[in-house]
């Protein structure tokens, strides 16, 4: 408790009542150091002609920027017995939580007001405690919910990419089914239609051994050429829809993209033209032949469904001196012979890399 009356035995009197009842008062020799003390005080007791004869502005300038939960109490003992006059007025306005004792008082008084001041204060105290721990509460609370905020952000991303990779795998099944179809239904065609021309072949090659005529025997060549031709066209049809295990050997990329594509030009239909560029003097590329049909062959599949009027289709080969850019997190540094396939139907163009031996 603090006590300014810097005039008479009023400060050595009030402190004196005060401690008698256990409260702890300090006097002040001045309004600047009553200022001074105000943060760790629990209240203040004033002399009137302590506030009148000194500059108030570094008191009024403390009381004005107290906390929120602050209303420090004033204990004001004046002479005035009669009426308030103005300058009394302007002290209560000062100190806003004011209570005024006229004096002479007494003791009683003095003890009971400056106990309810205390309590008040105490009081203040607690609302400020009960203000950190909401503060402290609130801070936790918002820094949760920005981690759960973080939490189902992650989440939400982990499950669109989710959502990409299953639409993403549904479509290289659904392809897989389709070439699946695709090579069963070319197999069996592929068996059937090897069995008729296995019987043409031997019976050509009887007509050949029984026959003497030039002009006969040229026409059975014709035939047996034709027919070895179908016998080719149907081995390659049978290894499409056969299914084996990965065997790279040295291909020579060029011819593999002659006989596909001339394969092509008779199952993609009319309205689709097979165009192919060769690069000359290409290296022999490590790949697995059959796979390398089947890749050409879903391509050529995907290009024929994206032009459903008819259009051209190319098939280019070409070398590699380095990795392009977009490919180097899947390829190692190296030279490597390339394989594109365009079509001028909607979507992207494709192609495909082996490394050259």
């Amino acid at each position: 408790m603090l006590v300014l009356a810097p005039f008479g035995r009023d400060a050595r009197v009030v402190c004196s009542a005060l401690r008698d009842v256990g409260i702890h008062a300090l006097q002040q020799s001045s309004l600047s150091e009553l200022v001074a003390n105000l943060n760790d005080a629990a209240a203040a007791v004033i002399a009137e002609e302590a506030l009148v004869h000194e500059h108030r502005g570094a008191l009024a300038h403390w009381i004005a920027n107290q906390p929120p939960w602050s209303d420090f109490p004033f204990v004001l003992l004046t002479l005035r017995t009669v009426q308030n006059g103005p300058a009394l007025t302007e002290l209560i306005e000062l100190l806003g939580h004011v209570t005024v004792l006229e004096r002479p008082l007494a003791a009683t008084s003095l003890k009971s007001t400056v106990l309810a001041a205390i309590r008040g204060r105490r009081r203040q105290r607690q609302a400020e405690h009960y203000l950190l721990q909401l503060k402290r509460m609130a801070d936790t609370l918002e820094r949760r919910v920005q981690e759960r905020t973080a939490q189902l952000s992650e989440a939400n991303k982990r499950l669109r990419e989710e959502m990409v990779e299953r639409e993403r795998t549904e479509v290289a099944l659904r392809q897989a089914q389709k070439m699946e179809a695709v090579g069963q239904l070319t197999g069996g065609i592929a068996h059937d239609f090897n069995n008729l021309l296995m019987a043409i072949i031997g019976n050509l090659e009887l007509i050949a051994r029984r026959v003497e005529d030039e002009r006969i025997q040229r026409y059975v060549r014709n035939a047996m050429h034709g027919a070895q031709r179908g016998a080719k066209l149907v081995g390659q049809l049978l290894s499409f829809s056969r299914k084996q295990r990965l065997a790279p050997e040295p291909v020579d990329v060029n011819q593999l993209v002659d006989t596909v594509a001339e394969m092509l030009s008779r199952t993609l239909g009319a309205s689709i033209r097979v165009d192919v560029v060769t690069q000359k003097d290409l290296w022999p590329a490590l790949v697995d032949a059959t796979q390398l049909e089947l890749m050409l062959l879903n391509l050529a599949i995907n290009a024929r469904d994206a032009m459903p009027q008819g259009g051209l289709l190319t098939i280019e080969t070409s070398v590699l001196h380095s990795v392009p850019e977009d490919l180097r997190t899947d390829l190692r540094p190296g030279e490597y012979v390339s394989i594109a396939v365009k079509d001028t139907g909607t979507g992207n163009a494709t192609g495909c890399s082996g490394p050259s031996l």
